[in-house]
């Protein structure tokens, strides 16, 4: 029972990590203004890791989200450009393409039998059925060959719809993750790149304003 619950706080803490990764940086951040007493080097360093945490936050979703869409990489579009200019000739794009179709096709043969002259008349209309049951037969067979073609082309519509629906859905889940998805982490990365920048910008005035000489600081300004 206990071991159930400690699982099922675990998973509702991995639910939030941002928000656990604030609060390890908030505690860090007054950890090292106060403790062991205000420097202002180790302020101005702290603001220059945060400023690198930040901007490296930031760099991180936005190539992710780049990759997702099949953008290459800054450094592999400058390495192949780089490449491209020493080559001796230029590359020749080349494509071919093989196409591997199948056709059915159905022949039906049938051996005309011919009548004498002197053919009577059972002869004659017994020839007459024969023939328009090869002719019914000819028919049935047509009527099957197209019956066959159209569920067979049916089911090529019914598949590729089902493949374009997917990959629809594929692009908006995209779309909805480079849009919307990574507004959390860019937050977070734009937030301390902030609290980075102000902390490296006047970090003896917070030194100072620590050990309580706001007085000083205030004649400063």
């Amino acid at each position: 029972m206990f071991k159930k619950f400690i699982i099922t706080k675990l998973d509702w803490a991995r639910g939030n990590q941002l928000f656990w990764a604030n609060a390890a940086l908030i505690f860090a951040t007054l950890l090292i203004l106060w403790f062991p007493g205000p420097s202002d080097l180790r302020i101005r360093l702290w603001g220059m890791a945060l400023q690198l945490l930040g901007a490296f936050t930031v760099w991180h979703d936005l190539a992710g989200a780049a990759r997702d869409f099949g953008v290459t990489g800054i450094v592999k579009r400058n390495l192949a450009w780089v490449k491209r200019g020493f080559r001796n000739k230029s590359p020749v794009n080349g494509s071919a393409e093989i196409i591997l179709g199948s056709l059915a096709s159905s022949s039906s043969g049938t051996v005309r039998a011919t009548l004498h002259v002197g053919a009577s008349l059972e002869e004659r209309v017994s020839m007459l059925e024969r023939r328009l049951r090869q002719v019914d037969d000819a028919a049935v067979k047509a009527q099957n060959l197209i019956n066959e073609k159209e569920r067979l082309l049916r089911q090529k519509i019914a598949q590729l719809e089902q493949s374009l629906v997917s990959k629809v859905e594929e692009v908006n889940l995209k779309l909805k993750t480079a849009v919307v998805g990574s507004y959390p982490v860019l937050l977070f990365g734009a937030a301390w790149l902030v609290v980075g920048i102000v902390l490296s910008s006047v970090a003896p005035e917070v030194a100072k304003s620590l050990e309580g000489e706001w007085v000083q600081i205030w004649r400063n300004l």
